[in-house]
């Protein structure tokens, strides 16, 4: 985990610049049932203090605020495709 401590507080956060991540979302467009694997090449904080992560895969930016982890976005390949699997390829966007 990484630490940032910003005015006093503390913040765990669940990756790193370099990470992968994976997603069963891939914006604009995407397909049921399928795994996207992102690389982190952002970590910020945006202005309604909301943490956000910036990855890439080619040419596509995709941001996420960390409450999706568990939800759509996952930290292991492992993870995302038990999700995949108990959601049967149904995601609710």
């Amino acid at each position: 985990l990484i630490k940032l401590i910003d005015k006093g507080r503390l913040i765990y956060l669940p990756c790193k610049v370099g990470d992968k991540i994976y997603s069963l979302l891939s914006p604009p467009h995407y397909k049921r049932g399928l795994i996207y694997e992102y690389k982190v090449v952002f970590i910020g904080i945006n202005d309604s203090k909301d943490i956000n992560v910036k990855s890439v895969k080619g040419d596509w930016m995709y941001q996420f605020n960390f409450s999706d982890i568990g939800k759509t976005v996952f930290l292991t390949l492992e993870e995302a495709e038990k999700a995949l699997k108990l959601k049967d390829g149904e995601i609710n966007v």
